[in-house]
């Protein structure tokens, strides 16, 4: 496929509808593209994000009925100015009808995700694999912080780890299971330390609220261990920090004792945090 095809086609790998040739050849030309890779991320934020609103939130009374009155009035003009709108401005029509039909004020509950989820993708994507989906020790050198939150939306609010003496070595959309099930995007970000590469931290953004969980997602008054800012929890060697500002959750997790993340975060986070208290209490 030629760069204009390759285009054509990324809304249809956003949402895993391409044949295993397609998506390979998707995927190498991703590598070289930031910009394919920014559009597929809208792509698949805009698709979480009406899953989310559709599951999340009852259908007004007597909607079904004025839509299909209204569609059946307009068939012929709406078939006309859809095929004009294209792929894109179907995006931005469901858009906006999210935003008119969700009830204004409402936020979802937290989901309980469980400690080893995000401890099992630590241990197999920042330790083990290396995983870097999103290119970061590509093209003879390695990217910045900076570079991948250009990129990389959720990655806006991660902690500046480099300037603690970590590298950033590389990032994948991997998370844990929960967070699939939900519609989250989760965006895994991990780093190595300069002097001692196996001193390695990860940092995760999630595009919604989540509750660290020990007890097989039971809410308990184990998983609420930490102060009204921070979250925390372990599985085995592995600790983790969690905390909330504005619609995102960030988790850290790495082999050191959680004070020590929670230092790692506080460098970006507020030190008065209540909505973070409401959501996770």
């Amino acid at each position: 496929m030629n760069p204009s095809e390759m285009r054509k086609h990324l809304a249809e790998y956003a949402d895993g509808e391409l044949d295993p040739a397609q998506r390979a050849e998707i995927e190498a030309h991703l590598a070289q593209d930031p910009a394919s890779r920014a559009d597929v991320a809208r792509w698949q934020a805009l698709r979480q994000c009406a899953h989310r609103a559709l599951v999340s939130e009852p259908v007004p009374r007597g909607l079904e009925d004025r839509v299909r009155a209204n569609l059946q009035a307009s068939r012929r003009v709406r078939s006309r100015r859809l095929y004009r709108l294209g792929l894109p401005g179907l995006a931005v029509a469901a858009a906006v009808v999210l935003a008119l039909f969700v009830w204004p004020g409402s936020e979802a509950a937290a989901t309980n995700v469980q400690v080893s989820g995000f401890a099992s993708v630590y241990r197999r994507c920042a330790v083990e694999r290396r995983h870097d989906t999103l290119n970061v020790r590509g093209d003879g050198g390695c990217k910045t912080l900076a570079e991948l939150q250009a990129e990389a939306p959720l990655a806006a609010g991660l902690p500046d780890i480099p300037s603690h003496g970590y590298r950033l070595d590389g990032a994948c959309w991997c998370g844990p299971p929960e967070c699939k099930e939900c519609g989250a995007r989760v965006l895994h970000a991990y780093f190595r330390r300069s002097d001692d590469p196996n001193d390695v931290v990860s940092a995760f953004a999630v595009d919604c609220a989540i509750t660290l969980c020990t007890c097989g997602g039971t809410p308990c008054p184990g998983c609420q261990r930490g102060t009204a800012e921070f979250r925390d929890g372990t599985d085995g060697d592995v600790s983790l920090v969690c905390w909330k500002r504005q619609k995102i959750s960030y988790v850290l997790a790495g082999r050191m004792p959680r004070e020590e993340l929670t230092k790692l975060a506080q460098g970006e986070v507020t030190p008065a945090s209540p909505q973070f208290a409401r959501t996770v209490p």
